[in-house]
Parts: structure tokens; sequence; C-alpha cells
């Protein structure tokens, strides 16, 4: 018989499994959704976080395009001529061209859950080299809650500049004793005071 010692690449297994576990944990201890791509574009990989944050369950999507995932939870009159077409242009590009500029900023995006509920997703997508290619991954953050804010107070300014704009009371704002705004109830003042 032939005997050989296998204990170093034993300890590099055991390390390496070790490696993969950690990274695991890792991944799924983020607030953040994380999933990634093979090098055709199949989701492959997805945290926890990504589950809470699309409503998606990583077993039933595991193996199907990114493309058709994200088209399932688009809504028509969000990209032309169609979601499915849209997404799968764009990952023509990302998945056969490193350069392509998504890759360099962070990105808002919109899914629509089952029931129907509009989330904000901020996305900052990163690629991870393999002997193929590269696949791809994404930081997924839900920014719902701060879009509904940013709305809320858009909506309340916009409020807020019709009534200035419709008072028939005069007002006047200055800012370091230079006048920066007046508003219409000013020129009807006006027009008034130079009737004899």
């Amino acid at each position: 018989g032939i005997i050989r010692d296998i204990t170093d690449r034993r300890r590099t297994e055991e390390s390496l499994i070790e490696s993969k576990e950690e990274l695991r944990n890792l991944i799924e201890s983020l607030g953040d959704g994380i999933i990634i791509t093979d090098e055709e574009g199949r989701i492959i990989e997805m945290n926890k976080a990504e589950e809470r944050i699309t409503g998606l369950v990583a077993e039933e999507v595991l193996g199907q395009p990114v493309w058709e995932i994200q088209a399932s939870r688009s809504d028509a009159e969000w990209h032309d001529p169609d979601p499915r077409s849209w997404y799968r242009n764009v990952w023509d590009h990302i998945l056969h061209d490193e350069t392509d500029p998504f890759y360099d900023g962070v990105y808002t995006d919109q899914l629509k859950t089952e029931d129907g509920e509009i989330r904000y997703l901020q996305v900052k997508a990163f690629r991870v080299s393999t002997r193929k290619g590269f696949r791809v991954g994404a930081i997924v953050r839900d920014i719902t809650e701060q879009k509904q804010i940013e709305m809320a107070i858009q909506e309340s300014e916009e409020k807020y500049r019709t009534l200035v704009e419709m008072s028939p009371d005069v007002i006047v704002i200055h800012q370091g004793g230079k006048i920066v705004y007046v508003n219409p109830a000013v020129a009807k003042l006006l027009r008034t005071a130079k009737k004899p």
C-alpha cells in the first residue's frame, strides 16, 4: 500500500470551508440586501435582507434570469417599451461590459411588491471576477421610508407655495436686508396705490 500524509491538504480544505461560512454569516448579518448572479445573469445568491426588502423567496428565484424577476416586479409605465425588454437590455450591457457606467454609481429603482406596494430601492452594483468572466452583484438598500418623507415634504412645500401665492394678503420675505420674495398680492396693492 501507499500512504500519503494529507494533513496540510485537509487543513487547507477546512480553512476554506471556515472562510466560506464566515463570509456567508457576514452576508446574512447585513441589513442591506445582497444579490449575486452567475456570468449569464441568473441569480445564484441572495441574502435574507434581500428577501425581506423585495418580498422574494430565494428558493423560488435561484437560477432565474435577474431581468425576468425585475420585470415581473416592475410597472409597465416605469420602463419603455416594456419592463422585460428594458431590463434585458440593461443586463446585456452589464454582463458584457465591465466598464459600463452602471458600476460607477448608486442608482434608485422601484419595485412593486406582490400586494401592489411600491418600494424604492438604492442599488450599488459590483463585479466578481471568475475564470469565465465575471459575476454581477448588487447591494440593495430599501429607501422607501426616506422617499416617502421626501415626497411628503415636497407636497407640503407645494401646498405652502400655493397658499402664499393665492393669499390676498401681501407677503414679503427679506433676507439680510434684501427682498428675496413677494407674492402676487403685492402687484395688486401697487396697482391700487397708483389709482387716484
